[in-house]
């Protein structure tokens, strides 16, 4: 056989054999070509980045324009606020190197700031499925979500790029806030703390960490927290409910005395009243006071005629005192709002789902606006609009809900209308 004619390779006693020999070279060859591939990119960056603006613009424009310029125009771009113009730069780079992630990241993030939110989201779905371990793309499509109203998805972006890498304090920050807006508090305690060893000067979390440890029921902590965010900004209206809720966990004593006079304030001051009302009323009625509990309970439906909880907690009352009449005129105006609430959780689901996006989005709004929530809804509109920018029924909302948003913030102080449920 033609195999048994190859003579074999033979050695002299004591030498090496060609192939050891031989192994050895080609891989010494093959790292000096990956360390020549990685000093000439990282060459070619630098000269990128010496470059003028005008010439950067023209090298760019080349139809051989190498990657690392094209990628430095994007950043500039971007840098600048030039947001369109940066996407096209990174959506070029990408397809220049279809394997730098930071490219597709970049291309995503631009996306994201020009309010292109779908694009956005496809570039990101993409690039988080072929770099998994690329923490800002994570993170910038857990912002899209978030602003979509799919918050547990936007939660789970936020846990797996803080997996990569941890020492970003804002996805922590947004980690604790989505936290709690998904009834969490131990879960945001958790995010806002490793924030606060990151930034132990950083006042504004003062707030929302009392918060939290009042939620998880650590009241000592929560205290602390919450009149250092009152040293820190006394207008703090929604710290200072905060701090009301957490002196009235002790029935009676000073810190029942302090209690009422900070719900007192809160309702001086606050657009929205009816929290700090809600909050007395309960005090009273704990403690057998029903006569300024149901006034207190009156106020609250006054302040805000769509608080679901204010007008539950009075039929209630109602109910209990035999005035029936005042009770059944009472659950008539809270069927619809009751019915318009499940309607929202629905639409939530769906919206988390994915389900007819940018349509269950303009519904939601909608929604909020029949319950008076304006600011709300002009959030989902809004973020409707960034998902579709077509969409001629979002827009017509989306003016239309513009003026009045800012003036209506019926989240200053306090649970929304629907009693804090998100």
């Amino acid at each position: 056989m033609v195999l048994q004619r190859i003579p074999r390779l033979r050695t002299a006693p004591g030498n090496p054999s060609p192939l050891r020999l031989i192994v050895p070279a080609i891989g010494v060859l093959l790292l000096a070509v990956i360390l020549r591939l990685v000093l000439t990119g990282a060459l070619a960056r630098w000269e990128a980045a010496r470059m003028s603006d005008s010439a950067l613009q023209k090298a760019a424009a080349s139809a051989h324009a190498p990657f690392a310029v094209v990628f430095e125009l994007a950043r500039r771009l971007e840098r600048a606020g030039n947001f369109p113009a940066a996407a096209k730069a990174y959506q070029h780079a990408a397809s220049i190197d279809p394997t730098a992630s930071e490219a597709w990241t970049g291309w995503g993030r631009a996306e994201f700031a020009a309010g292109n939110w779908a694009v956005a989201e496809r570039v990101l779905g993409k690039t988080v499925q072929l770099w998994p371990q690329h923490a800002e793309a994570h993170f910038v499509l857990a912002a899209i979500l978030d602003g979509t109203f799919r918050r547990r998805a936007a939660r789970e972006q936020l846990k797996i790029g803080l997996k990569w890498n941890g020492s970003r304090k804002e996805a922590w920050l947004s980690l604790g806030r989505l936290d709690m807006l998904l009834g969490d508090p131990r879960g945001a305690v958790e995010a806002f703390s490793v924030a606060r060893r990151m930034d132990a000067g950083l006042t504004s979390l003062h707030g929302p960490y009392g918060a939290a440890l009042l939620a998880a029921g650590r009241i000592p902590e929560a205290r602390k927290e919450l009149e250092a965010a009152l040293r820190a900004d006394p207008s703090d209206l929604e710290a200072r409910l905060q701090l009301a809720r957490a002196l009235l966990t002790t029935p009676q004593g000073p810190d029942r005395v302090r209690g009422m006079q900070e719900l007192t304030r809160v309702a001086e001051f606050a657009v929205n009243k009816a929290p700090a009302y809600i909050e007395a009323a309960r005090v009273w009625l704990a403690e057998g006071n029903r006569g300024d509990a149901g006034q207190a309970l009156e106020h609250a439906v006054d302040a805000n005629p769509y608080s679901i909880e204010a007008l539950t907690l009075l039929r209630d009352f109602y109910n209990q005192s035999g005035r029936k009449a005042e009770a059944d005129a009472i659950a008539r105006r809270l069927e619809p709002l009751a019915k318009l609430n499940r309607e929202r959780d629905r639409l939530l689901d769906a919206i988390e789902k994915n389900q007819d996006l940018s349509q269950n989005l303009v519904r939601l709004g909608d929604v909020d606006t029949a319950m008076g929530d304006v600011t709300e809804a002009h959030g989902a509109f809004a973020a409707a609009v960034a998902m579709d920018p077509g969409n001629t029924r979002a827009l017509d909302r989306l003016k239309r809900t513009a003026a009045s948003a800012g003036a209506k913030a019926t989240h200053t102080a306090g649970t929304t209308h629907r009693g804090g449920k998100n």
